[in-house]
């Protein structure tokens, strides 16, 4: 069979194709089979230096375990009475206001140049001045009636005296007559008279009869108008009086010692009846008016000590200062403030010995002394813990002590349990207070193992204000 050249040649390309694809594979088996083992040398190379590194190590001794101790403060219980406050707010308001009217119509003539609001006066201090003309004229006018009415009243009182004289003497006469008529009664029985003689003496005392009659009606008459002047005259007095007075009244002067509110005079203004002319109202008597609530009520009354007469502190906060005011409670609102919830109070306040005074609508804090609560311990609020329970501390570690709380004051507790007097009570805020808990009083030598550790407790502090803090005064139930 013969091979031609062309085949001859590609059977040779085929024999170097299957040499090459062997070539190729070896070297990829031998690649990998080295990386394999390099990899192995190092595990192994790091292991070997591990279990060297760990072998050279010095060998760990464990610390002993030390409990924790936490330090802290405590107070001693006191069983004694207290008498907390209640604080409150209220504003000031005065006692006295008046406001100043005219009393009669004119034009304001002249004004004090002090009548300005926040002016003090004194009692009887000029303010205002309307023009006096028209009231001076009523005044000359009622006097000048009166004296009239007094010269009719003289003038009657003559008639009546001469009438009293003319009574007198026909009052006489008639005597006269009467015993001449018996004469000539007597004569004429014996005869010796004539029956003419005895008329015409009868005739006489019939005319002084009615002359003393007249005399007696006309001194009546003159009686009756006497009395009718006296009135008028009196009439006419008061006349006069009121005259006068619209005359002062032209005038306004300050009814008491004061200060002025509300000015509103000036001159040439023309001033109706009841114009307010100024408002003035009495510095010395303010008073603070504030809420107690019904439960604040209750309790300060079913104390021994009665409301009224109760002294109380007031407070005036100016900018950064501070003033303080004495006061006694001096009376209650006549009805119940139900739109605050309370009974309404006014407290008469003091003058201040220093020179900041109060005014009416200064809004001020007030200190109420409450009820008496009698053997009671007072500790700081972070001494007790919910629900109503505190721990003393006894050998180094705590023991709780159940409590009942009975009112509250700033950061301070009234309270009444299983206390007894010189018990230390724990007063630093613990969030792992609890029964047998180790603990060391601050400042103070431990009894507990001296290799305790001391920690300082991530709680509050002695005396500090838990979470909600109470700033005012309460008892529980209001």
């Amino acid at each position: 069979m013969l091979i031609s050249p062309h085949d001859e040649s590609v059977s040779t390309d085929r024999v170097n194709d299957a040499t090459r694809a062997s070539g190729s594979t070896m070297w990829r088996t031998g690649r990998f089979v080295l990386q394999f083992v390099l990899m192995l040398a190092i595990l192994v190379g790091s292991y070997v230096v591990m279990t060297m590194v760990i072998a050279a190590r010095p060998e760990r001794v464990p610390n002993p375990i030390t409990p924790t101790v936490y330090a802290v403060a405590a107070q001693d219980v006191v069983i004694e009475d207290h008498r907390p406050d209640i604080l409150a707010y209220g504003d000031v308001v005065a006692q006295r206001t008046v406001d100043l009217r005219a009393q009669v119509t004119g034009e304001i003539i002249e004004v004090n140049p002090q009548l300005r609001a926040g002016q003090r006066i004194e009692q009887g201090d000029f303010l205002a001045r309307i023009d006096p003309f028209v009231y001076e004229g009523q005044l000359t006018e009622a006097r000048a009636s009166l004296a009239q009415a007094q010269a009719v009243l003289s003038e009657i009182d003559a008639r009546i005296a001469a009438e009293r004289e003319q009574q007198q003497s026909a009052e006489l006469q008639l005597e006269i007559a009467e015993s001449d008529l018996l004469r000539a009664q007597s004569l004429s029985d014996r005869g010796a008279g004539t029956q003419q003689q005895l008329d015409e003496r009868r005739l006489v005392v019939s005319q002084r009869s009615q002359a003393v009659s007249q005399s007696r009606n006309t001194l009546l008459v003159e009686e009756a108008r006497r009395n009718q002047q006296q009135a008028e005259i009196e009439r006419q007095e008061w006349l006069v009086r009121q005259a006068e007075r619209a005359l002062s009244n032209t005038t306004l002067t300050a009814p008491f010692a004061g200060v002025i509110s509300e000015a509103i005079a000036e001159p040439g203004r023309i001033a109706g009846s009841a114009d307010i002319i100024a408002s003035i109202y009495d510095d010395r008597l303010l008073e603070a008016r504030f809420t107690l609530t019904d439960a604040q009520y209750g309790r300060i009354s079913s104390d021994g000590e009665p409301l009224i007469g109760r002294a109380v502190e007031a407070s005036w906060v100016v900018g950064t200062e501070t003033y303080r005011y004495e006061g006694t409670i001096d009376r209650l609102g006549a009805t119940v403030a139900s739109d605050r919830g309370g009974v309404e109070v006014f407290a008469r306040l003091a003058p201040a010995d220093h020179a900041v005074q109060l005014r009416p609508g200064a809004f001020v804090a007030l200190s109420v002394p409450d009820r008496l609560y009698a053997d009671t311990i007072e500790l700081p609020e972070s001494a007790v813990y919910d629900p109503g329970h505190a721990y003393v501390i006894e050998e180094g570690v705590l023991r709780r002590r159940e409590v009942t709380v009975l009112a509250y004051q700033g950061d301070t507790i009234l309270l009444r349990g299983d206390l007894q007097p010189g018990e230390r009570v724990l007063t630093t805020r613990l969030t792992e207070a609890d029964e047998g808990l180790a603990v060391r009083i601050a400042g103070e030598a431990s009894d507990t193992d001296p290799a305790a550790e001391a920690v300082e407790p991530a709680g509050e502090r002695s005396g500090g204000r838990r979470p909600g803090g109470r700033g005012a005064m309460r008892a529980f139930g209001g």
